[in-house]
């Protein structure tokens, strides 16, 4: 008998901020970047800004998106969109705007056709979807009680059939049941690197998984099970090696699976997952304090309605939460003790709150996660009809220097030895002057600590700020340092950095380097740009 399997909404301090030592947290962070306090998405899909939450058709709209699948070769972004039986292709994540347009659609033969079948080109209620390494997109078809494969997903064609399926024998059949090759009501996929599909048999409260699963037969047998001691036993549990309801899974480089344990509130971790025995007891617990508990708790270390999980490139376990209307992000996940607290929140300004709201940072009930090879996350926000894009705060200031502020150097990030932003002046003892610009190359607001200093005393310099009029930042240039007011992302500020030669030296030759350094007031991360002047009288 076919399921008639609909998703279920039953359940329903960024403490990382640039105190990165309050935590000792033993991964390394890319200077002028890093995860930081409640941040605002910077991309929006499904609407046209972050205030809106329309209903949605057609290449830009969106209707309850449940999953996002990135591929990690092209960047292509694969929305699963389960009340539409369908799933939209857009470009990368460098080629979109709010509201961007779908280039392509699987599951439906059009932008404007919604039907729900049980063939190789359409679809039945998806709801999670992954993309391994060479391209292949997997759709879990919940609908149809199987796992549709499209190979080379990127370049496919509207309504292009699938390649592959599991769960079921062939492409028109859509029953459900209870043996190494059925699924009952299946709510979520991962891959590791070595090509083992990983499955989450919701409705049997188990995870089924298949070997090297490219090159399995349509219709193939499971070569493992999580969550039951076989391929036949029923039933749900709250123990070691128990499930109830598990839905979304994520995968590691090193093949470590996590298993939102939906029903129990909790994320189970599998070390090196593809080597299990059947019914192998978990490695790890996250959301309860043991393996025993079963409580739900929107707080810093347990979980209220877990829908979805992944793990970006640094090895952050990331859980989305239905109920609780946020994403909960815990760093180096693979050494975390059990019941750890998270230490990243996204959508909520502290783990005890509950907020709700149409913002870049509020979200509403919310399902799918993903995440690109640079680490961004993608969040469907189910009920708001829309998906957002998180990224790290970036604090990159982008010095340029030049005689006029129309033709200035540089444009070379994090050079704070100045090599390549050089602007040669001569003179003839008379005071030079020179333009600096300071941008804010990051996506948050920033101030910056401005130096100046020149390789001897020959010269006198100073540096003025351009305001309407001229502030002097500093009387002893040489030495000080100035705070700038907020510069806002994508804004700028600009100095003047003047220079003449003192005494006698002003009738003698001599040449220094005089430069401008530019500090983020917040990671310390900066940029330097040299003025070499020369004085020829």
């Amino acid at each position: 008998m076919k399921h008639p399997f609909i998703p279920s909404l039953l359940f329903s301090s960024f403490a990382f901020t640039t105190a990165v030592l309050l935590f000792g947290l033993p991964f390394s962070i890319k200077a002028g970047e890093q995860w930081t306090l409640d941040p605002d998405a910077v991309l929006v899909l499904g609407q046209p800004d972050f205030t809106s939450d329309d209903s949605g058709d057609g290449v830009t709209g969106l209707y309850v998106p449940n999953d996002i699948a990135i591929d990690p070769a092209t960047g292509k972004i694969f929305i699963v969109e389960s009340n539409r039986n369908r799933v939209v292709r857009f470009d990368s994540f460098s080629a979109l705007e709010n509201g961007a347009a779908a280039e392509a659609v699987l599951g439906q033969p059009d932008f404007e056709t919604f039907i729900s079948t049980t063939t190789a080109t359409g679809m039945s209620f998806p709801s999670k979807a992954v993309v391994d390494a060479s391209g292949n997109l997997w759709v879990v078809d919940g609908g149809n009680a199987r796992v549709l494969r499209f190979n080379n997903a990127s370049s496919l064609a509207n309504s292009s059939p699938a390649d592959g399926v599991l769960g079921q024998s062939d492409f028109v059949t859509g029953d459900t049941g209870l043996s190494d090759s059925e699924f009952n009501a299946p709510g979520g996929i991962a891959i590791d690197p070595s090509g083992n599909l990983f499955v989450s048999d919701t409705g049997n409260s188990r995870v089924l998984v298949f070997f090297d699963a490219i090159n399995a037969a349509d219709g193939a047998a499971a070569s493992r099970v999580l969550g039951q001691e076989n391929f036949t036993s029923p039933g749900i549990a709250t123990d070691q090696d128990g499930m109830e309801g598990p839905r979304g899974l994520a995968c590691d480089d090193a093949g470590n699976l996590y298993v939102v344990d939906t029903g129990n509130h909790r994320v189970l971790r599998f070390n090196s997952a593809a080597g299990k025995a059947d019914g192998d007891d978990a490695d790890g617990v996250l959301g309860q304090s043991d393996y025993s508990g079963d409580r739900a708790g929107a707080l810093d270390n347990g979980f209220w309605g877990p829908r979805d999980a992944v793990v970006d490139p640094e090895g952050r376990l990331w859980v989305s939460e239905f109920s609780s209307r946020r994403v909960l992000g815990f760093s180096d996940a693979i050494n975390l003790a059990n019941g750890a607290s998270a230490d990243l929140l996204l959508a909520q300004p502290d783990f005890a709150s509950l907020e709700t709201g149409v913002t870049a940072s509020r979200i509403g009930p919310a399902e799918g996660i993903g995440v690109d090879s640079s680490g961004r996350i993608y969040l469907a926000d189910t009920a708001q009809r829309r998906v957002l894009v998180f990224e790290k705060d970036l604090h990159q200031p982008d010095t340029r220097i030049g005689e006029k502020a129309s033709a200035p150097k540089g444009n070379n990030k994090y050079n704070s030895s100045g090599s390549g932003q050089k602007e040669s002046v001569k003179t003839e003892g008379k005071e030079v002057k020179l333009t600096v610009k300071v941008e804010n190359e990051g996506n948050i607001s920033d101030s910056y600590w401005i130096k100046s200093k020149g390789t001897t005393s020959k010269f006198r310099i100073k540096v003025f700020m351009k305001t309407g009029g001229k502030k002097n930042i500093t009387a002893a240039a040489k030495k000080g340092t100035y705070l700038s007011s907020e510069v806002a992302s994508g804004g700028s500020l600009k100095l003047e950095h003047k220079i003449k030669a003192k005494g006698k030296f002003r009738k003698k030759r001599s040449t220094i380097n005089a430069w401008i350094e530019a500090s983020s007031n917040v990671d310390g991360e900066k940029d330097r740009v040299v003025g070499k002047i020369k004085n020829r009288p």
